[in-house]
């Protein structure tokens, strides 16, 4: 299943177990932040990209549970929820 968040990105599976693909959808080859936090408000990780159109985070290390990952270009923000099980 792909989750769409406007035209920010799409990211799959949900729930993650081992890895999350996340697709970017910005129009440009732009810098951006992806950042994902847990439940808590955590930040558990943090990278800046440019011009990557497909990036793969390893969840191997997350708690199971409901994450937070965000996008930004520093004019837009793009939000969505995911689940981390085993």
């Amino acid at each position: 299943m792909t989750n769409e968040c406007g035209t920010g990105f799409n990211y799959y599976p949900n729930p993650a177990n081992d890895k999350l693909n996340v697709e970017i959808n910005l129009e440009n080859n732009e810098n951006y932040l992806l950042q994902v936090y847990d439940i808590q408000a955590n930040m558990v990780f943090e990278k800046k990209y440019t011009a990557e159109k497909i990036i793969e985070i390893d969840v191997t290390k997350f708690k199971d549970g409901n994450y937070i990952l965000i996008l930004s270009n520093g004019i837009e923000k793009f939000a969505k929820q995911f689940i981390v099980q085993p």
